[in-house]
């Protein structure tokens, strides 16, 4: 049974007394635990990664310590602010994690025309 000295006990250890007010202390917000709770929606973003033709070949745990320093470097600080920035820090990192090589035909082109010759350094 749940007596009032229950609830006078919880009250006090919540409470903090400061010499000027008394203030209900809040949780900290972890990111790692937020992470942790949203890791279904970082490892979809990676298997999508891996299904792009420009992918580099990152790992699963480097795909997610790298979403972790990136979200700690931003310095957040509530879970409202962590679902807001997440997209933003996944598309970061897939694209720090994506190499797109491009044909340049003009000049293959003009290598293969001036291969051998002094204009070749100018290609």
């Amino acid at each position: 049974m749940i007596t009032y000295s229950f609830f006078l006990n919880i009250l006090r250890i919540t409470t903090v007394s400061l010499p000027h007010q008394t203030t209900t202390t809040m949780t900290t917000f972890n990111i790692n635990n937020w992470l942790g709770e949203n890791r279904e929606t970082v490892i979809a973003k990676y298997n999508d990664l891996i299904n792009e033709k420009f992918f580099s070949g990152i790992s699963l745990k480097s795909f997610m310590i790298e979403v972790l320093n990136m979200m700690i470097a931003n310095n957040i600080k509530s879970e409202k602010r962590a679902a807001s920035i997440l997209p933003f820090v996944l598309g970061n990192v897939c694209m720090n994690n994506s190499k797109v090589i491009a044909n340049d035909s003009a000049t293959e082109q003009l290598k293969e025309k001036y291969s051998g010759t002094a204009t070749m350094a100018l290609v």
